[in-house]
């Protein structure tokens, strides 16, 4: 080893893979499809909020943000020391990889889903366990739960997930938590697209589980239905101990002014919400319609996005989209191949993906379900 040679783990560590966007072969601006963004954008007092705050940009932010955690534990009913803001949700992930994975010790991860869960645990020099999903694309706690070892330190339940999109009952979860009562094990429910979920009262927040002090960590964030993504700023909540632990790990000043205001205004916007969150699940329903009608073969989801199987690589499929101005994210890097994830976009934008589709299946034909 030189001395510019990171550790060799490092070296087969894939890099993470963003969704692509900006001009395309036909010259003109593409359908942005591949990020899970929110097409509608964020709420206007948050655009108002940053504009405000800007003039204050030479200024640190609150370290801890104790106006937006404090707005955050009234919303949901917890306590404002339960909660942990973060650099988005991907800074979360790495501090608790950081806290509580030692080298050795490992994470059972479900797999496919969101790449950030090994990315961070290899970094901090722990082994991932990777659990396969079940036929329909969901998460299985039980599954998870019988790959718990005695070095097992996190677990990782991602609902609804990614890149598949079906969503995992509370109910399992709690369940699964029992079943590891005794265990030094923490369950960290990751629902980046819990606003998208419906119906609620079936695959309800686990954020009843920190309230009642289960070992159990629930991550949000506010790039998907709140639309700041280009923010970066997502929160935790959990058990006092472990905010304190995480909050030791993390670096000072990690979220800044401009997203702190921007989450503040946006939390306050609900009525901009429910549109968003309205208008993602009008579009989700018309898509699977179609998605049926064409006998396709995709994932029934609870998120933001749709993920279905292609006639050929992702990747192949996804460039054969981009030629014709339509981005959509192949899914080998979450570890599920021959398929591409659809962001739900505006009526013009779905309606540009099927065009799309008309022309990329001739070439390369899609798998249909047998009659």
């Amino acid at each position: 080893m030189t001395l510019l040679d990171p550790r060799p783990e490092l070296w087969k560590l894939p890099r993470y893979q963003p969704g692509r966007s900006g001009e395309v072969a036909t010259g003109v601006p593409p359908a942005l499809l591949a990020s899970n963004e929110n097409v509608w954008g964020p709420s206007p007092a948050a655009i108002q909020a940053v504009q405000e705050a800007a003039a204050l940009m030479h200024r640190y932010p609150d370290p801890g943000g104790e106006q937006l955690t404090a707005r955050l534990a009234e919303r949901h009913r917890l306590d404002p020391e339960q909660i942990l803001l973060g650099d988005g949700a991907d800074q979360l992930i790495r501090l608790l990889a950081l806290a509580y994975v030692a080298p050795g010790q490992t994470a059972v991860i479900p797999r496919p889903s969101f790449q950030a869960y090994s990315l961070a645990i290899t970094v901090a020099g722990g082994l991932s366990v990777p659990v396969a999903l079940t036929a329909d694309g969901a998460v299985d706690p039980h599954r998870l739960s019988q790959a718990v070892s005695p070095v097992t330190r996190l677990v990782f339940v991602c609902t609804p997930n990614n890149p598949t999109g079906p969503a995992v009952a509370a109910a399992d979860v709690r369940e699964m938590v029992q079943r590891m009562t005794g265990r030094p094990v923490l369950t960290v429910v990751d629902e980046a697209y819990q606003e998208f979920v419906d119906p609620l009262d079936t695959f309800t927040s686990s954020l009843a589980l920190v309230r009642a002090n289960l070992p159990v960590v629930v991550l949000r964030t506010f790039s998907k239905a709140y639309g700041l993504a280009g923010l970066r700023i997502g929160w935790a909540a959990a058990p006092k101990p472990v905010i304190d632990a995480l909050a030791t790990v993390r670096e000072p000043f990690s979220v800044n002014r401009l997203a702190l205001a921007a989450a503040e205004a946006a939390l306050g916007d609900t009525v901009h919400l429910e549109n968003v969150v309205n208008a993602t699940r009008r579009a989700r329903r018309r898509f699977l319609d179609q998605v049926a009608d064409q006998r396709l073969i995709g994932f029934e989801s609870q998120a933001n996005f749709v993920t279905l199987r292609g006639g050929a690589a992702g990747p192949q499929v996804a460039a054969a989209f981009e030629h014709q101005g339509v981005m959509v994210r192949a899914t080998e890097p979450f570890g599920l191949a021959r398929h591409i994830r659809v962001t739900m976009g505006t009526d013009s934008e779905l309606e540009r993906f099927w065009a799309a589709w008309a022309a990329v299946d001739d070439t390369l034909p899609f798998p249909r379900r047998s009659v």
